[in-house]
């Protein structure tokens, strides 16, 4: 982006920066400076919601010592709804699913879903949230709303292939669109091919394929070490006595 240290786009996307930076130092002073430029960001575009919630989510996140604070995050929301009443259900969802509300956050997804906004982001947003909560009727009114803005994305390949798992139809569809999605470039803001292979590792659990699942699992596993799901579904089927030792 040109520099233009008066545009609001820019000091967000200059805290986005500072914020991978210090996710990867796990540095105190450069969390201060994403606090920083996305303050500064809403302070010069008002109206700018994603500066808002990037703002918001840093306030959600981070501790108290550099800035963080969910009466802070309160505030956003309620800024983000004056502003634009959807976007204000979805800001308020992840407000709600941050204190572990997820009763009244799919709630709240749920309305903003069906109010079909423009933004492609915000559908998946939401498609994320009721994967988590296998969801499946929450998934594809999220996805309807999807491919309604874009039928092209590739990120529906792999939430139609979770949705059918999760609703336990279909699982030859959802084998044959998990496997197309592994053929995506990996992008970050893309679901992982870690989550990819452990949704097909519950599908092959599904079809009794038990081998098949285990593999799957320890492919997630070593693709993200730190992904705890994968290792729990692998024990748990070493304790029922369905997987090789």
């Amino acid at each position: 982006m040109e520099l233009n240290p008066d545009d609001s786009e820019y000091h967000r996307w200059l805290g986005r920066g500072y914020g991978e930076e210090a996710d990867r130092k796990h540095s105190f002073s450069l969390a201060g400076r994403v606090r920083q430029q996305f303050e500064a960001a809403v302070r010069l575009g008002p109206a700018n919601i994603a500066a808002r919630r990037d703002l918001l989510q840093f306030y959600l996140e981070a501790p108290w010592i550099v800035g963080g604070g969910n009466d802070k995050a309160h505030q956003q929301v309620n800024a983000i709804a004056a502003v634009d009443s959807t976007a204000g259900r979805f800001a308020r969802a992840a407000y709600l699913m941050h204190r572990n509300d997820v009763s009244q956050a799919a709630i709240e997804y749920r309305a903003a879903v069906s109010a079909r906004p423009a933004n492609l982001e915000w559908y998946f947003e939401a498609a994320e949230f009721f994967e988590k909560q296998g969801d499946a009727g929450g998934l594809r009114a999220a996805l309807a709303g999807a491919a309604s803005v874009d039928s092209t994305d590739p990120r529906l390949l792999y939430f139609r292939g979770i949705t059918d798992v999760v609703a336990g139809v279909e699982l030859s569809d959802a084998e044959s669109l998990l496997q197309r999605y592994l053929a995506v470039p990996v992008r970050s803001d893309r679901p992982s091919r870690s989550s990819t292979h452990e949704w097909l590792g519950q599908l092959y659990e599904r079809l009794g394929r038990v081998a098949d699942a285990e593999s799957e699992y320890r492919i997630s596993m070593a693709l993200d070490p730190d992904h705890k799901s994968p290792r729990e579904r692998l024990r748990r089927l070493a304790v029922h006595g369905e997987s090789r030792p």
